[in-house]
């Protein structure tokens, strides 16, 4: 199976691939732990997360393959986690609940953006159903060790298993010791890099609740986001996976339910106590709803074909038809995430080629300068010219939000490009870099103090250079 997931992770990297803002922080990082030079202070994204700097930090070895290289990581921990998630759930109900909890989590809300972007929250759910598989095997140290490392994508996870460790120690099953361990060595992972690399023992936080809206309505919004990860016949029919389990006594399945529903509830109460609220914050715990909606699927269609009742097939019958056209929304939003991440891709690519061919100019005068809505790709640029995150500045500009939009969020094709008769606005900060990286093709640009001399440009991309940039390139 992981021959399997390594070709098709390898396979998936012929089409156009490209990180975006936390997995190229992230990988920056990596190179900037190996040369003992880490940097954690960005004016916003990313923040620091530990699990993936672990990998990028080897992978910098590589040179300029590490980029890719994570991705293919990335992308096989995300394949591997549905081989697990298989696995998992055909011990619980059988293959045809196999079937249905992969699909469930492809189909769940951002999976394939963030399998395209090299996002660990894939990871992170692989390694989170790993652990409560190496549970139901009775095998309690693999499970707190996968639970920590899933614990080094998201903090709150954490929580998740220091009650495990406790309550398999008190039944005798783990040592206080490594329990403790583990929790010291997750903790310290979290903390002292972004301490050494900030000078602040609480940065990551203090970076998340600057950058992610939090308080009573953007809890809310959180919720009603988290709510609807997973395809909404797959959360029902996990409420009817909950009530057959009672009924016939499964432990297993009422265990993962309940850890699904206290970390659920743990991370409304956080939000509703002013931690950063995102949606996408619930995805472990909606990967573990998915198994139990799996579950919960295949036993009310075992339920009704052994009850031979006219009615109850009808009614089931029904409902999954009314079901369909949801699924299908979903699909096809899910095929839509994924033709951005080729956008997005092909954008970054013709990116680096203008960097490469701009020169070393860029990284003289406090580094470049790049429209503030397309900062996703910040990183790319730090690391084509081998500079920290915070010495690639944003600018506002004026003339072509609707553009700039276009080319930012998701589930939206480019907009066609500013032709040479629109005029662009850029603030006066980029005139503190080197250059400013333009991505509006063969737009006039009004600049006041700067030249707009072109000194590369590839597809969409220019770069306008400030004379500070032109004498540090001689």
């Amino acid at each position: 199976m992981f021959v399997a997931c390594a070709a098709l992770a390898g396979l998936s990297l012929l089409m156009p691939s490209a990180p975006t803002t936390d997995p190229w922080g992230w990988i920056v990082w990596g190179r900037e732990v190996l040369h003992l030079d880490l940097s954690t202070v960005v004016p916003g994204p990313p923040s620091w997360k530990p699990l993936p700097v672990l990998i990028t930090t080897p992978l910098a070895l590589t040179g300029a393959a590490a980029p890719t290289l994570w991705l293919f990581v990335a992308r096989l921990g995300a394949l591997a986690s549905l081989a697990v998630a298989a696995r998992l759930t055909n011990r619980l109900a059988g293959p045809w609940a196999a079937a249905i909890a992969v699909a469930g989590l492809v189909l769940s809300t951002d999976w394939l953006r963030a399998f395209a972007h090299g996002y660990t929250e894939p990871l992170a759910i692989g390694l989170l159903l790993a652990a409560v598989d190496q549970h139901l095997l009775g095998r309690p140290r693999r499970a707190l060790a996968l639970g920590g490392l899933a614990a080094l994508s998201r903090p709150e996870t954490l929580f998740l298993v220091a009650v495990y460790g406790a309550v398999q120690w008190r039944r005798g099953r783990l040592a206080p010791n490594l329990v403790g361990a583990v929790i010291a060595v997750v903790v310290g992972l979290w903390v002292v890099p972004d301490w050494i690399g900030s000078g602040d023992p609480l940065h990551a936080a203090h970076v998340a609740g600057v950058v992610e809206a939090s308080g009573a309505t953007a809890a809310l919004h959180a919720i009603g986001t988290g709510a609807l990860i997973l395809p909404w016949p797959l959360t029902l029919a996990g409420v009817a996976g909950v009530a057959v389990a009672l009924r016939r006594r499964d432990r297993r399945v009422v265990g993962i339910a309940l850890a699904a529903g206290t970390w659920a509830a743990a991370e409304v109460a956080l939000m509703l106590a002013g931690y950063p609220a995102l949606g996408r914050f619930f995805m472990l715990p909606a990967a573990l709803w998915c198994v139990v909606g799996a579950a919960g699927a295949v036993w009310l269609a075992e339920t009704v074909r052994a009850q031979r009742s006219r009615l109850a097939v009808v009614a089931v019958t029904a409902l999954a038809i009314v079901a369909l056209p949801f699924v299908g929304v979903r699909a096809d939003h899910s095929v839509r995430e994924f033709a951005d991440s080729i956008d997005r891709a092909e954008l970054e690519s013709q990116l680096v080629a203008v960097l490469d061919a701009a020169g070393s100019g860029l990284r003289t005068c406090g580094g470049p300068t790049m429209p503030s809505r397309l900062t996703w790709m910040k990183g790319a640029v730090a690391w084509q010219l081998d500079l920290p995150l915070d010495r690639v500045h944003a600018v506002r500009t004026w003339g072509a939000r609707v553009y700039l939009q276009r080319l930012s969020d998701s589930d939206e094709r480019p907009f066609p490009w500013p032709s040479a008769r629109h005029m662009i606005t850029v603030g006066p900060a980029a005139l503190h870099g080197s250059g400013f990286l333009d991505p509006f093709g063969n737009a006039r640009l009004r600049m006041r103090g700067l030249d707009e001399t072109v000194a590369a440009s590839a597809g969409r991309w220019r770069v306008v250079e400030h004379p500070c940039g032109r004498m540090g390139a001689a």
